[in-house]
């Protein structure tokens, strides 16, 4: 037996541990995905604000149609803008919970082969001193037969 402890299924554990690093990476672009989501959500909401808070200033000024209808129509834009940028951040949301479970799974998939890792190396250590301690005891015994041989002899 191998003084050593090899544990066969290290590569498979390098690439478990490779992917469960991919999966680190891929949560943390998806979590700054969804923070610029949330940055843009507010930048529009502020824009809708600000444009309906000029609309209530206009309100008292003397305005022709074309004026109240441009003026609606840039309204309109920033709301779609605003229901667009909404979406966007409910769908990095969705993409931070989907990145997040890929994470966990192979955080499992990593732990599941470090914990075999660590019986086979228990093992390999009780086999090792079991073993050791039979060729101690060899050794002893030699070494008694080889003094009892002496003493026989002279």
């Amino acid at each position: 037996m191998a003084r050593d402890f090899k544990f066969r299924l290290q590569p498979v554990l390098d690439i478990r541990e490779g992917a469960e690093q991919k999966a680190k990476e891929q949560l943390a672009e998806t979590m700054a995905l969804r923070a610029q989501g949330r940055e843009q959500l507010r930048a529009a909401e502020r824009l809708v604000a600000e444009a309906d808070a000029a609309a209530r200033d206009a309100a008292g000024l003397p305005l022709t149609i074309d004026q109240l209808a441009a003026q609606q129509r840039w309204r309109e834009r920033l709301e779609r803008h605003r229901l667009a940028a909404g979406q966007q951040l409910v769908e990095a949301e969705g993409e931070v919970v989907l990145s997040r479970s890929a994470l966990v799974e192979a955080h499992q998939r990593r732990a599941t082969l470090d914990r075999l890792k660590d019986t086979k190396a228990a093992q390999h250590r009780a086999d090792r001193e079991r073993i050791d301690a039979v060729e101690a005891d060899e050794i002893a015994l030699r070494q008694h037969h080889g003094r009892k041989r002496h003493r026989t002899a002279s």
